[in-house]
């Protein structure tokens, strides 16, 4: 479990690792990453925002003994940092999407001439202030 899971449900397949945390009891880990994902199904959750909240659960779980449960806001806290990555199974075995497609990481990203102009024209075009936000978020609701 420390080691984080996989998840499929048809073609889509979710590696998800679990923080690091400091381990007290690790009984009932199991059966909380479980609960913890059916909440999150039973809720209509993506799988992978169902996912990240069972690996948050249990992790919460064995940083205390016994049986005592986390609010659910604290849950989600932790869920948000959970790293997960987008996988396919090819050729007998499962390979990460950014590998597949040989993606860069992010930080060479923004080295790419064509990402730098982009991020121009939307500083220009886009507003700056919140309340100019919210005037085109209303409008859009309107």
């Amino acid at each position: 479990a420390s080691q984080g899971c996989m998840v499929v449900q048809g073609n889509e397949i979710i590696r998800a690792y679990a923080p690091k945390v400091k381990t007290v009891d690790a009984s009932g880990a199991g059966a909380t990453f479980s609960s913890g994902f059916i909440y999150g199904y039973l809720n209509g959750w993506s799988l992978e925002d169902s996912v990240r909240f069972a690996i948050a659960a249990a992790s919460l779980k064995v940083t205390r003994s016994g049986l005592e449960m986390f609010p659910v806001r604290e849950i989600k806290g932790l869920a948000h940092t959970v790293r997960v990555e987008r996988m396919q199974f090819r050729d007998n075995q499962f390979v990460k999407i950014r590998e597949m497609f040989q993606l860069p990481e992010e930080h060479l990203l923004s080295a790419n001439p064509l990402v730098k102009e982009t991020r121009k024209l939307a500083a220009k075009i886009l507003p700056k202030r919140k309340t100019e936000r919210r005037k085109i978020k209303k409008s859009l609701v309107e």
